[in-house]
């Protein structure tokens, strides 16, 4: 079993993270998730596992935040924001990413998120 995480451990890393709601931190924690077959594979330790995973979101809130949102709104109030992190760099762009990169030897996170320019995001603003 791997490390569970919840938005208040990825606040308690990056404070800045509490800006955003848990429904959308949560989601994010959902991606990285993606990589816990691998993470327990690989054989890091519980607490190399939770700090990688952290770190990952943490890297995606930071990327979020500093480029910017563009968002579109539906006639019924839904809403749909488009990003593009391709300006931080993948996770080598970021504090959080590098911390990602030096701790993952096997790339089981890198996998989930990929570490190239051409990385973007899709979220879906609204109920969880």
């Amino acid at each position: 079993m791997t490390a569970i995480i919840t938005p208040d451990d990825v606040k308690q890393l990056y404070p800045k993270s509490a800006e955003m709601d848990d429904c959308l931190l949560q989601e994010f924690i959902c991606v990285v998730n993606q990589a816990d077959q691998c993470l327990a594979g690989a054989g890091y330790a519980d607490c190399t596992i939770a700090l990688m995973k952290k770190s990952a979101v943490a890297h995606m809130v930071y990327s979020i935040q500093i480029t910017g949102f563009k968002s579109l709104r539906s006639p019924t109030g839904e809403s749909v924001t488009f990003n593009d992190i391709g300006t931080t760099g993948g996770l080598d762009g970021t504090a959080y990413g590098r911390t990602v990169l030096s701790l993952d030897t096997s790339g089981c996170i890198s996998g989930v998120i990929e570490n190239t320019s051409a990385s973007r995001f899709f979220i879906s603003v609204g109920g969880c």
